[in-house]
């Protein structure tokens, strides 16, 4: 019994040996293909997907297609997969940083920027770019309005997961604020998160004294458009229908996903369940602190994002507004210099900034006062080489590592700065890379001094190869050739190298026709560039890091969302509208083409802008409703009033205004959105709200576009939305006693028969007895004959000084002839709750059938 016991727990630990070998090979192989995914596949995927753009023709703009629609498809739903897989979604962190901003934003980019095309060549471009665009949408449209609400305090939609990972990272670029801008852009929209004005290929400049005041022009210079502005706008090709179509998909479902009604009810449990009162106050007061720190966290990037612009205008200027914003300390030191030049890039620091920065010498003291430290020439240097020692040259070749350095700035074009730069570069790359004597290679000598000189000689030799051999203005005979490179190379001196520790003929060879293959290219960062090889390394060597502000479910980080969205989501409703945020025609949406056609109006009157504004706009305006989020609630909805274009200041008199407002359905659906939402949302609009509520209705009223038609066939535009509560018999003595106090109010009651007392005139008047009764003490209460007499008018007809009150110029419920022979069973309805499908889809329909 005893020999069996031990044959079984020899058994036993065999079996457990074999499943802690199982497991280890598992893990093993499970984290070299999550290797694989981060470093392989990821980069394949975004260096091929951008080669759609990546030779673009400098003189005409245009874009060369490289891959075709099934690749790029494929490779869309790729990401789309990879996004959609949650365990997938925290390991990749800095991979879909880059794909969002190298991909996805690049190509919205790239998109809005496209020319008008003057020639065959350009129109097939453009019509190639469109189908590619078409894939990359609907790959966009997919993740955004992806929302993972199966976990309670783990779900939330694609933008929430987008803000707190990267927005609210001060290494991160904004790709949250970044896609929604583009896209809002791409609608028509102008603003940015911080509400201010963007123009398309406008540059711009400001000759303020103080960074701060500098900051303060720059935020409030954008408002109009100039001569330079509105001739670029002119040659810009507006974005086709149905790329809009699926940007505003893109927003629509966004702005879902964000309010989702099961995203409430899953925080509403969490809170529900709990059965202590401690624990939900813990619980609140933790969230408010997160919700603190990402507010902290914005204010910085905010303000480091203002100091990068002012860095790119004068680097003094911006390390001065960051050290006076506190971003900086009082006693800066050149590494914080350093890492604001390194991890600056993101947040919209020029890479040509940053080279020439890099390459001054500074400035000496001088006598009776030295200028700021940052200015000094040993602050200088040593920011050179502190930002040189960030890099990781380990296990990299030099050619590698100095596309790799080379990749995070742009060299400048003086001599003596590249020097000094090149300089520092060896110092930092001659002791790590592969060529050193910690390296496989060691290629360089062991000496410190000499192993720098060596890589200062070849890093020098190997840019003056790069802009010989691609110059296009040197001639292909004075192109520097193998044998000269060999021969420049070979041998540096016993100063450098020792004897018989020359460079290897094929180690050059490698570098020479590496070059030729592939110079070394500066390219822009994020949405502005190509993803390269060795940036590639570079952004995956910083990105070891992760984000520290937890994910969470409060409703204050909607909130937060909320605040950086409604600005450029009001804006990209104005653009389908075709309208400035006064309620005045937009000057890009109504550019004339050169037949005279506006450029960016789609037909039948612009009835798609007008459906897409209305969707977006229910959308946004019920996801704050359902938020709580009151303010905002009212900003939006005020603005959505300024839309209709019927409270703008009167700039023309009243035939103009009302045939303006009759051509544009795009102010029309503006109009339904908001007698809608006040009639839904009337206690939560504010009394501001009602007051434009009101101008818009007195504004029909004038303009003669309220009433159905003279002989009252249609109904009013204004009716009762409520129960009746009153009986027939009520109503009829109701509407019978409004008949005669407004027809007396107009004139059309003979007063002086009666003996009574004169009475105030006026339509206020009118309806104020109506409802609280004579304004005269002893006239005595309408009697019942006095009903009977006037139960035979049907319409009040209140005369004007010109006559034309019997010209309908614009029945909003009039039936179109077609109409009229069918007897349709639509009940003219446009609230949001319609069962036919959304607002804008009622609307579009109906403007169908009156077209029809």
């Amino acid at each position: 019994v005893n020999e069996n016991e031990t044959d079984t727990d020899d058994e036993k630990e065999i079996d457990d040996e074999k499943e802690t070998d199982d497991e280890k090979y598992f893990s093993d192989h499970s984290n070299m293909v999550l290797r694989i995914v981060q470093d392989d596949l990821c980069l394949s995927l975004l260096m091929i997907g951008q080669s759609i753009w990546a030779y673009q023709d400098p003189k005409s703009r245009s874009l060369q297609g490289m891959i075709s629609t099934e690749v790029l498809s494929e490779i869309c739903s790729i990401f789309s997969t990879l996004w959609n897989m949650s365990s997938l979604r925290r390991v990749l962190t800095t991979q879909f940083e880059n794909i969002f901003a190298g991909f996805y934003q690049r190509a919205l980019s790239l998109l809005r920027k496209l020319p008008i095309p003057n020639d065959s060549a350009t129109f097939q471009t453009n019509q190639v770019f469109d189908a590619e665009m078409e894939i990359i949408l609907e790959s966009l449209v997919d993740i955004l309005c992806l929302y993972d609400g199966s976990t309670p305090g783990r779900g939330g939609g694609t933008l929430e997961s987008l803000f707190l990972a990267y927005d609210c990272d001060l290494k991160s670029p904004d790709i949250f604020s970044g896609l929604l801008v583009e896209l809002c852009r791409c609608c028509g929209g102008t603003v940015n998160e911080d509400g201010v004005t963007l123009q398309n290929h406008i540059v711009g400049s400001t000759q303020a004294e103080t960074p701060a005041a500098a900051v303060s022009e720059r935020q409030s210079s954008g408002g109009s458009l100039g001569s330079q502005g509105f001739e670029s706008l002119m040659n810009v090709r507006h974005v086709p229908a149905h790329l809009r179509e699926l940007c505003a998909e893109a927003l629509v479902g966004s702005v879902k996903s964000l309010f989702n009604e099961n995203h409430s009810l899953h925080t509403h449990a969490a809170d529900t369940t709990d059965t202590s009162l401690l624990q939900n106050t813990e619980k609140s007061q933790a969230g408010a602190t997160k919700v603190k720190s990402i507010r902290l966290a914005q204010q910085t990037k905010r303000q480091m994002r203002q100091g990068a612009e002012l860095f790119n205008e004068k680097p003094s200027k911006g390390i001065e507004f960051l050290v006076t914003s506190g971003i900086l300390s009082s006693n800066v030191t050149p590494g914080d210099v350093a890492a604001f030049l390194r991890n600056g890039i993101v947040l919209g620091l020029d890479k040509t900034a940053v080279g020439m920065y890099l390459g001054e010498v500074g400035k000496p003291p001088t006598a009776g006062g030295s200028p700021p430290c940052w200015q000094r020439d040993y602050f200088h240097k040593e920011t050179l080489l502190i930002y040189c020692s960030s890099f990781h040259f380990e296990n990299q070749s030099l050619l590698d590592g100095l596309r790799m350095f080379l990749a995070a700035f742009r060299l400048p074009g003086e001599a003596q700065q590249i020097d000094r730069i090149l300089q520092a570069f060896a110092e930092s790359c001659g002791r790590k890379c592969a060529e050193s004597q910690e390296g496989g290679l060691r290629l360089f000598q062991g000496d410190s001094k000499k192993a720098a000189d060596g890589a200062y000689l070849l890093s020098f030799s190997i840019i003056l190869l790069n802009t010989d051999l691609h110059n296009a203005n040197i001639r292909a005979d004075r192109k520097m050739s193998l044998d000269a490179f060999l021969r420049n190379n070979t041998n540096y001196g016993r100063d450098i190298m020792d004897p018989g520790c020359e460079l290897p003929k094929e180690y050059l060879e490698e570098i020479y026709e590496g070059i030729r293959e592939e110079p070394i290219r500066t390219e822009g960062e994020g949405a502005d560039g190509v993803m390269t090889l060795e940036r590639w390394k570079d952004v995956l060597r910083m990105g070891d890091y992760s984000s520290s502000i937890p994910h969470t479910d409060s409703v204050d980080v909607r909130e937060l969302i909320v605040e950086k969205m409604w600005m450029p989501v009001l804006s990209a409703i104005g653009g389908f509208w075709g309208v400035t945020q006064m309620g005045e025609p937009s000057e890009f949406y109504h550019l004339k083409s050169a037949g005279g056609v506006p450029n960016n109006r789609s037909g039948m009157l612009g009835a798609q802008g007008a459906r897409l504004g209305m969707d977006l706009s229910v959308a946004m305006l019920t996801g704050l409703r359902n938020l709580s989020c009151a303010d905002t609630f009212q900003s939006f909805f005020h603005q959505i009033c300024m839309y209709t274009g019927l409270l703008r200041e009167y700039k023309s008199d009243g035939v103009e205004r009302t045939a303006s407002f009759v051509n544009s359905v795009e102010c029309q659906s503006a109009v339904i959105i908001v007698l809608n939402i006040a009639a839904e949302c009337g206690g939560i609009i504010g009394s501001n709200g009602w007051k434009m509520i009101w101008g818009v209705i007195f504004e029909l009223r004038d303009l003669k576009l309220l009433g159905g038609g003279t002989n009252c066939k249609h109904r009013s535009l204004i009716m009762e939305s409520d129960l009746d509560h009153l009986c027939a018999e009520s109503r009829r003595d109701w509407s019978m006693l409004l008949v005669k106090e407004c027809g007396g109010a107009c004139g059309k009651s003979e007063q002086s028969s009666t003996g009574y007392g004169k009475q105030k005139s006026g339509m206020f008047s009118a309806f104020g007895r109506a409802i609280f009764g004579s304004d005269n003490e002893d006239a005595p209460l309408l009697a019942s004959q006095d009903i009977d007499e006037q139960s035979s008018a049907h319409s009040i007809k209140f005369p004007s000084s010109h006559g034309k009150e019997d010209l309908v110029l614009w029945d909003d419920l009039a039936t179109s002839d077609i109409e009229d022979e069918l007897e349709p069973n639509h009940n003219g309805n446009y609230m949001v709750n319609v069962s036919a499908g959304t607002v804008g889809n009622t609307f579009e329909n109906h403007l169908i059938q009156e077209d029809n």
